[in-house]
């Protein structure tokens, strides 16, 4: 069973993956790559945090630290609607 919405791939296959909208379906220590930048991170839970300007509507954000360099980074709601997706990866 997926989760999420299917992404075109530049093949033109389509695979799963997780925006925003679908915070609840993140499983906490899991790996998800970020689409479109391909980076890989580990979701650590939700946050609230300010708007990042008036097109971001929630407070809520999903949190991950990157696997690789161990920095946080986030996913607002205004970055889904500008394409941001996670899908699942072993890690």
């Amino acid at each position: 069973m997926s989760i999420g919405t299917l992404q075109h791939t530049r093949a033109g296959l389509t695979a799963p993956s997780l925006n925003w909208r679908h915070a609840c379906e993140f499983a906490v220590d899991r790996c998800y790559r970020e689409i479109p930048t391909g980076r890989v991170g580990r979701y650590v839970g939700l946050a609230e945090a300010p708007a990042l300007d008036h097109l971001d509507i929630s407070t809520v954000i999903l949190v991950f630290r990157c696997v690789v360099t161990g920095q946080m980074y986030s996913c607002s709601q205004l970055e889904q609607r500008r394409g941001v997706a996670y899908e699942a990866v072993e890690g």
